[in-house]
């Protein structure tokens, strides 16, 4: 979802003044707005705007807001990350959507602006992750630090299979490298985790993530609103 902000909002009763909490096991910030409504949300940034949105949305809509962050341990997955709130709160809210579907060693890959791509074990074990441009991002840089390869807009479509992928024409050869390289390392990641002793499942979400979809030869679980489903995860298991 790259730096895309997002909550779900459940009905709980009347607005009630505003008090501070501190969550339990999946870690989320809470400005209350108790018993009220309850919301949670993704926010990569400090604690201004945070306090900001707050205070806006009590105000207006009489809503508990809880701040997701990425934490060492939550929803029995395990974050990597020596310090865990270097990683952006979107990745680890979709790996916490991804595994409380699956309960079993994913790829998970968020294609929008950037494409990150995260693996778990089957323990819910994050293995690492990787970060590349995202398909528009390739296209205009090619476009734009170059002096002779035309933009290919949105124009970028499925991966052609076999000698296919080579292509005769210089706007068709920019749309098939691209394609071609975010594809890869999603095919590459996941058979890392197979050479790991795994069966993951390749998770995808994001803007892009329908015209990567087609591409990707192993089966894949499209689930274009994973973030929310992550999100909603937390809340459950902060209730």
């Amino acid at each position: 979802m790259g730096r895309s902000r997002q909550w779900i909002d459940q009905p709980h009763g009347p607005y009630k003044p505003r008090h501070t909490a501190r969550t339990g096991s999946c870690g989320a910030d809470v400005k209350t707005a108790a018993p009220g409504r309850r919301g949670i949300r993704q926010q990569r940034g400090g604690h201004k705007p945070r306090d900001k949105t707050v205070g806006v949305i009590s105000m207006h809509c009489g809503c508990d807001m809880r701040f997701a962050r990425t934490e060492k341990q939550a929803c029995g997955v395990t974050n990597s990350y020596r310090q865990p709130r270097r990683m952006g709160v979107d990745r680890w809210v979709a790996m916490i959507g991804a595994w409380s579907e699956c309960e079993s060693a994913s790829v998970i890959v968020d294609a929008g602006t950037a494409v990150t791509i995260d693996a778990i074990d089957d323990d819910g074990q994050h293995l690492g992750g990787q970060i590349l441009p995202g398909i528009a991002l390739m296209a205009d840089a090619l476009a734009t630090r170059t002096s002779d390869i035309p933009s290919v807009g949105q124009r970028v479509s499925k991966a052609a299979s076999g000698l296919d992928m080579f292509a005769s024409n210089t706007t068709r050869a920019v749309e098939q490298g691209i394609m071609n390289a975010v594809v890869g390392a999603i095919e590459r990641a996941a058979w890392a985790v197979e050479e790991h002793g795994s069966e993951p499942t390749i998770v995808l979400t994001g803007g892009d993530a329908s015209r990567i979809l087609k591409s990707i030869d192993d089966e894949v679980l499209h689930r274009p609103h994973l973030v929310l489903h992550g999100l909603a995860r937390i809340l459950e298991s902060n209730q």
